[in-house]
């Protein structure tokens, strides 16, 4: 009871200030994807399925989902475990914030759409938050399309990653390029 009231206390501050809360499509799918929302049970995707947030995603062998928040998209790829955590816009910005558990993803956040983007996902090890660039992602390897990514540790340690380039973690330390990592 006690959670439910924060969470709509939470909800009436958000509308408040002009900012609502938003909800993913399934835009596009291969395979088993599979969706939990919070409270319910394992039901299989559908193209446009609406995914909100807190709803955990899951993809089977050779599956995968292109999920779109509006302002990017999500490619969620095959043996992955994600969950939205925050999906935010008003007319001026836009927050999504994705935590992934197990597997790979590959997104592409709009620079163009005239609002601010803070986007971020998040592994038990490591973190990739970018404004307005395209990457792969899999907790431990980021690998920059476009634009660029800060790159950090749990304990906050960081780099940015620029076009065209890679970096890897391992422990507590500060991500490195991906050659310093193997020659490490």
């Amino acid at each position: 009871m006690k959670r439910f009231a924060v969470m709509c206390g939470m909800l009436l501050l958000l509308a408040a200030s002009g900012v609502f809360a938003q909800n993913a499509t399934i835009k596009q799918m291969t395979g088993n994807v599979q969706l939990l929302a919070p409270g319910g049970s394992w039901v299989n995707a559908t193209v446009g399925a609406t995914v909100s947030p807190l709803t955990l995603v899951a993809t089977g062998f050779n599956s995968s989902a292109v999920l779109d928040t509006g302002t990017s998209n999500i490619q969620v790829k095959q043996l992955t475990r994600m969950r939205l955590i925050e999906l935010l816009r008003n007319n001026t910005s836009a927050t999504t914030h994705v935590y992934l558990t197990v597997g790979a993803v590959h997104a592409n956040v709009a620079n163009n759409l005239g609002i601010t983007q803070k986007f971020s996902i998040q592994s038990p090890v490591s973190t990739a938050a970018v404004r307005g660039t395209i990457f792969d992602f899999n907790g431990y390897t980021l690998t920059v399309d476009r634009g660029i990514v800060h790159f950090t540790s749990p304990e906050g340690l960081g780099r940015n990653v620029v076009v065209g380039n890679s970096s890897e973690i391992n422990g507590p330390y500060v991500p490195v390029s991906a050659e310093a990592f193997e020659q490490a």
